[in-house]
């Protein structure tokens, strides 16, 4: 199975918390701060910060993650952030917006996505995709 990418990760960990978390969420608001670190055979490979905020009505996750150690070897120093937010109605997550950023030493790319009724509104990405013949629009 093909590694998977920090930003890959990143957004996986951060519906996973927000599903996993507006199961606990109370009359107050919560906030959880994750941090990780990603080793292989003890080697330092990877870093990862999460923030959730949730209320009963609310959710807003934010999180990073970067290439670091003998990693930066192999992937030109690989960093990712992401973002969402949006609010919790009858105990469904209902999003209004979301962006990521993907960078490299060779480029940076951002995607943001606006959002009304779980529906796409607004999409924007920055550099915009070169057209290709085998990529799916």
């Amino acid at each position: 199975m093909a590694p998977r990418s920090p930003q890959t990760r990143l957004r996986r960990a951060a519906v996973g918390i927000t599903t996993a978390l507006m199961w606990a969420v109370g009359a107050r608001a919560d906030v959880l701060h994750a941090n990780y670190r990603v080793s292989l055979i003890g080697l330092p490979i990877g870093a990862v910060h999460l923030q959730a905020d949730l209320t009963p009505t609310t959710y807003a996750i934010a999180g990073d993650a970067k290439v670091t150690g003998i990693a930066k070897l192999f992937v030109a120093n690989a960093r990712g952030a992401s973002v969402g937010a949006g609010a919790i109605v009858q105990g469904r997550v209902s999003p209004a917006s979301f962006a990521t950023t993907a960078s490299s030493s060779n480029m940076t790319r951002t995607i943001r996505m606006a959002l009304a009724g779980n529906t796409v509104t607004g999409v924007d990405i920055s550099p915009p995709f070169q057209d290709k013949p085998d990529r799916v629009p």
